[in-house]
């Protein structure tokens, strides 16, 4: 964390970004005087209407890119101007007091005529217009963000977090006017905005995290302390999602070298925002460190350099409002191209760290823990136990977890052994047929993170090959046995690996000349690096718990320790939940036809509440606050003292506008709302005279 110092010490460091201020300094004087006149549209000066109301390219000026209005937006605001000119008016000749309720009257008119509920555009209309009162932060989660970092990093900065973002910009501009010693607005205007970056890039940096930034931390914070925790709410309140939030933050950062690179391929096509078309990735050279592009629209083709990439990647470019990127003058392609490569590698890193499954009423041990499985062999069906769900992903964060905690340098056989597995992918990675040959007509074809696949030249029985678990391999090399008659006295072995013992013997061989070979030197210099592995399991209380966790339920309280499992795997029946395996339920408290979850299991899950919320403050969500609030007062009103209103109530999920993908608020209050109320109605939640009626009333806002 920064050591605390003042406010003007901090924007010493700070270089002015000229351009943007004198832009500012040219564009919002002229925006102020246009509104005071109260003139049509039309009669408006024609650059200054433009770069306020129709600009979307750059966007304004003074909102560092942070809002705009779409094509049909554009015409709904003039269509209505009779109703905006006047309040404009208003607000522009305010010049002793902030007029917040203007502000609040602007907003509620700019929104009605706005399809998407443009805040962020909305706010930098104001903030042009009241540059002595307003700040150029327009973004509400950015502003908070902003006075979370003031008063956790700068002297004297004790900034209350208003109610609406009118408020907190005001006394985030009265801080910075006081605090940094500036007679004229414009001369400050950009060192909010830049102080924010700046804040960002030091990412060492801690906040005070309030708002719902606070809420997922402290809910972080109680994950890791508890292991285990259970989300619960009412229907749409938006569990899973905010689980999938708080995992992605538990497995941590990601960070990029120029091997990432390779996410990207030549002939994949991608469009950027100002392109009607994709362009092509033409090339990639590594040797030149640069990817070829190609738009239709275009008559040349682009280099995007590697470091530029990478650059860009880790201070997600592509998120950043200045111009700061547009220096490269092939800022759209490198932009988008550094995007892409951030959302695959983030992907993969969830795909091997986050695991995702629903619990229904027929879930049982065997579905989740452990259980006999059938596989077929030459002698027939053979029954083997099999790790399942939290089993596999248990062990696999436990062998992380092991491995964290060794020095790696030549520590044992097991190193020596993951470099022949490696050996041997790479071999048949490389080979025309992708085989390794075991013998002159048998050979391995495929292999995973368990197992190779093998099969002979005339194996019609078994075409699609045979399993050789690298667990059954290593049984062999433990054992010491050399010759085929050995590994069949071995105890514990698979019957397979018996029936196949030359086979399994020929690749033991391998591995012994692999390891006379083997340079230890070659092996990882540094322990492996801890991870966090993190199991959502949606509608946790849809399962009968008790039977599904079974030992488990000792294994949640006491990580670390090995617990007995009713099922042996390769001769040990032993379980562990390593302290990098975090477990998150999510839980539907209106859903009563569920099983019951016991005391114990209670005392091993911290329970945190998702409740309702109003989302109009949201930035990019068009939420019907009205309606919401509608429907809050039926629960008021209406609900059975049998039930809690914040176990029943419905989540704003529901009142969130989705006309993009189908689901207008007419649509979704038709078909999602009206009948899980009716529902309620029939299942004695929403009681009264009228009810029925009421709910058929309810009309959307939006």
């Amino acid at each position: 964390m920064l050591k605390k110092k003042s406010l003007k010490e901090y924007l010493n460091d700070i270089n002015v970004w000229y351009t943007w201020r004198d832009n500012y300094r040219n564009f919002v004087p002229k925006f102020v005087e246009e509104a005071k006149k109260g003139l049509d549209y039309s009669e408006w000066n024609r650059d200054i209407f433009y770069e306020f109301f129709e600009r979307s390219n750059d966007q304004c000026v003074s909102s560092l890119r942070q809002g705009y209005f779409n094509s049909e937006e554009k015409v709904s605001i003039k269509n209505n101007w009779g109703e905006i000119s006047p309040i404009l008016k208003t607000i522009a000749e305010a010049s002793d007091v902030a007029p917040f309720d203007d502000y609040e009257k602007l907003k509620k008119i700019i929104r009605k005529y706005t399809t998407q509920d443009r805040r962020a555009a909305t706010n930098r209309l104001i903030a042009s217009i009241q540059p002595k009162f307003l700040c150029t932060i327009v973004n509400h989660g950015n502003l908070n963000t902003l006075i979370s970092y003031l008063n956790a990093n700068v002297l004297n900065a004790n900034i209350t977090l208003q109610n609406n973002w009118f408020e907190s910009s005001n006394e985030v501009l009265n801080f910075f006017l006081k605090e940094g010693e500036f007679e004229n607005v414009y001369d400050m205007i950009t060192y909010p905005w830049q102080l924010f970056e700046y804040f960002n890039e030091n990412n060492h940096v801690e906040s005070t995290d309030m708002g719902k930034d606070k809420v997922d931390n402290e809910i972080v914070g109680l994950l890791k302390y508890k292991k285990q925790i259970i989300l619960q709410g009412p229907p749409g309140t938006g569990k899973t999602r905010e689980a999938k939030i708080i995992a992605k933050d538990l497995i941590g950062s990601v960070g990029f070298d120029q091997s990432d690179m390779s996410l990207i391929m030549a002939g994949e096509y991608f469009k950027t925002k100002t392109d009607k078309v994709p362009f092509l990735i033409k090339g990639v050279s590594e040797s030149q460190n640069y990817f070829k592009v190609k738009s239709d629209n275009a008559s040349n083709e682009y280099t995007v350099n590697f470091k530029q990439v990478i650059d860009c990647l880790n201070a997600k470019g592509w998120e950043d409002p200045t111009d700061k990127w547009n220096s490269h003058g092939n800022s759209s392609y490198l932009q988008v191209i550094a995007k892409i490569i951030y959302e695959r590698k983030v992907e993969k890193k969830i795909l091997d760290q986050v695991k995702v499954i629903q619990f229904h009423p027929s879930y049982t041990y065997e579905d989740f823990v452990r259980g006999i499985v059938a596989k077929p062999s030459d002698d027939g069906i053979i029954y083997e136990a099999e790790n399942k769900v939290i089993g596999m992903f248990a062990q696999i964060a436990l062998d992380n977890y092991l491995a964290s905690k060794e020095n790696h340098v030549g520590s044992d056989e097991r190193d020596v052994f993951n470099a022949f597995i490696d050996s041997v992918k790479e071999q048949m990675a490389q080979s025309e047929d992708h085989k390794f040959n075991i013998t002159d007509r048998v050979y391995l074809f495929s292999a995973d993170e368990t197992r190779f696949k093998y099969k002979g030249d005339n194996w019609v029985a078994h075409e699609k090959g045979l399993n050789m678990k690298f667990s059954e391999l290593k049984k062999i090399i433990v054992s010491g046995a050399g010759e085929r008659q050995d590994i069949k006295k071995i105890s514990g072995l698979e019957e397979l690996t018996r029936q196949h013992a030359t086979y399994f013997n020929k690749v033991v061989e391998k591995y012994y000349e692999f390891k006379k070979k083997f340079d230890k030197s070659d092996l990882p210099q540094e322990n492996e690096k801890l991870k966090n592995y993190v199991l959502i399991i949606d509608e946790i209380n849809r399962a009968n718990l008790s039977s599904v966790l079974g030992e488990l339920i000792y294994a949640l309280e006491y990580r670390g320790e090995s617990v007995e499992s009713m099922y042996a795997i390769d001769g040990a029946n032993k379980l562990v939940l390593p302290p990098n395996l975090y477990i998150i339920g999510t839980m539907n408290t209106a859903d009563r036809s569920v099983g019951h979850i016991d005391y114990a299991i209670r005392r091993r899950f911290a329970f945190v509440d998702i409740l309702p919320k109003d989302l109009s403050e949201e930035e990019g969500v068009s939420f019907d606050s009205k309606l919401f609030y509608d429907v809050e007062k039926l629960f008021d009103k209406n609900l059975s003292s049998e039930f809690e209103k914040k176990e029943v109530q419905l989540g704003h999920s529901y009142f969130i506008d989705k006309s993009e993908e189908g689901g207008s608020m007419f649509i979704r209050l038709e078909y999602e709302i009206k009948p899980i109320l009716l529902e309620y109605v029939k299942d004695g939640v929403l009681i009264g005279e009228g009810i029925q009626q009421a709910i058929q009333d309810l009309k959307p806002s939006i």
